[in-house]
């Protein structure tokens, strides 16, 4: 029986894997504690398999590897916590470098008791920082900096930790958000917001901060638009479906976001279509965000609510 798991989920990104398994073959193993690594792959097109099980993990790492066909990081999520046998899950993602005392560094927490999961740092890799990025933005490109530390709200996928007690009470991360799915973002957040409303305490250990390479494509202004976009239609159907706000005050602020955005569409639309990287600001990706919010969550109240309010699991038939 694996003490702690780590779980890894990937699509695609062979290339990327090979590098975030090279540094966790320098992060310290804990003495004596059974550690596995799981790597769950998502139906991945490339060579991703080889270089799961052609890396050889250090002495008291156990490697297994794991294929989810079902495309969303959901369904990846769902099926290595499944399979981890590990009481302490912890998770990172197929494109970081880990610092040496990572596993340690998150998991003592939990284990002295201090909490139930553990909220662990991120920093963007120093080449793809750029003088346009406001922290703001940065936290867009899922990085920790401005984060609230004595009152953490979330989880960044990044680096992430729970203890395995709290599937008690949240059996499953929610698949119809997420990466691979339509709306792109915040299953991670919406497990967390469920963990912290069912009693469990969440710390943030920003310390213990990983390194995010994330393709360089991503700055570019169409896809920095498409982040925010995606990140207001994922928070509209938690709003929706989880928080249950009342629709009302939202579609007229819907119309009030229209007007506003008038002056901006010839600019948007070039940003929309520019493929090239392109300093962007806050204040046009808020607006994005915003106005996808709202445009997502007047579509989300056709549909039935898939919670309860602040519900722990999704109602029958969601």
């Amino acid at each position: 029986m694996a003490d702690i798991s780590v779980i890894i989920c990937t699509r695609d990104r062979a290339s990327d894997l090979a590098l975030t398994l090279e540094s966790l073959g320098h992060v310290r193993i804990p003495l004596g504690r059974p550690v596995e690594l799981l790597v769950v792959d998502n139906g991945s097109r490339d060579h991703t398999v080889e270089v799961a099980k052609s890396w050889r993990p250090q002495p008291g790492l156990v490697m297994r590897y794991l294929h989810v066909p079902t495309p969303g990081k959901g369904y990846a999520y769902n099926a290595g916590i499944k399979a981890a046998k590990g009481d302490i899950l912890l998770f990172t993602d197929d494109d970081v470098r880990l610092p040496e005392n990572w596993i340690e560094g998150m998991i003592w927490p939990i284990e002295s008791g201090c909490a139930d999961a553990v909220a662990g740092g991120v920093r963007i890799a120093p080449h793809l920082m750029r003088p346009w990025m406001t922290p703001k933005i940065q936290r867009m490109l899922s990085s920790t900096i401005g984060r609230p530390i004595n009152s953490p709200w979330s989880f960044i996928g990044a680096n992430m930790c729970f203890h395995r007690r709290v599937l008690s009470a949240i059996s499953r991360i929610d698949e119809s958000i997420g990466p691979g799915t339509r709306y792109g973002y915040a299953e991670e957040s919406l497990f967390a917001f469920q963990l912290v409303e069912s009693g469990y305490n969440l710390i943030t250990e920003f310390d213990v901060e990983v390194e995010h390479h994330f393709p360089l494509a991503r700055l570019r202004a169409c896809s920095m638009l498409r982040i925010a976009f995606h990140m207001g239609m994922s928070f509209a159907y938690i709003d929706w479906h989880w928080r249950q706000r009342g629709p009302d005050s939202f579609r007229k602020a819907l119309l009030w976001q229209s007007i506003r955005l008038v002056p901006l569409i010839p600019r948007m639309l070039f940003l929309s279509m520019c493929k090239k990287e392109k300093s962007i600001r806050e204040s046009e990706l808020a607006m994005a965000e915003k106005f996808a919010y709202l445009i997502q969550y007047n579509r989300e109240t056709r549909r039935a609510q898939n919670y309860q309010m602040r519900g722990r699991v999704k109602l029958r038939g969601h």
